[in-house]
């Protein structure tokens, strides 16, 4: 496993089933165990939940191109907007920095909607600089520092096989 030879001293994941069971093989991999945290989980899209843009857009025609799919300007019915985001991420990020030693290493596993809102906070991005990057499927992103803003050191890196 790719990450199997690196140290952690935290491991936490969002709890819903894909996101917990990579974090739980990493875990196994790297001899560290995974704690829940379900503030990690991905952003709500309310009535959207489950939909395609082009579902989503067919329901509300308005919504087809006046500023893309960002979920700055919209949000589904019983949704969580990108601002709210944040602020359920912005905690877990500090707590998490506070448990660790100044050389400490962390491993958080979650899904593209929190990862956008962790380089929001971690970098102190703009949104369209958070919303922009394109997340490949079990890719690593690796943040470095100790205070806002962090670095980001490698995006969409690949999990070997």
């Amino acid at each position: 496993m790719h990450l199997a030879p690196e140290r952690f001293d935290l491991a936490i994941a969002s709890d819903l089933s894909r996101a917990w069971e990579t974090a739980a093989a990493i875990g196994a991999a790297c001899g560290i165990p995974v704690e829940p945290e379900p503030r990690l989980r991905e952003m709500r899209f309310g009535s959207w939940e489950g939909l395609t843009w082009d579902e989503i857009v067919a329901r509300t025609p308005g919504l087809a191109y006046e500023y893309g799919k960002s979920p700055r300007y919209y949000v589904g019915e019983g949704g969580e907007g990108f601002d709210e985001l944040c602020a359920r991420v912005a905690p877990v990020l500090a707590e998490v920095t506070g448990r660790l030693a100044p050389d400490g290493r962390a491993l958080i596993v979650s899904h593209a909607g929190v990862m956008h809102a962790l380089l929001r906070v971690a970098l102190d991005l703009s949104d369209e600089s958070a919303l922009g990057i394109t997340f490949v499927p079990a890719g690593v992103m690796r943040l470095t520092g100790a205070g806002i803003p962090w670095t980001l050191a490698r995006v969409n890196e690949p999990m070997a096989p």
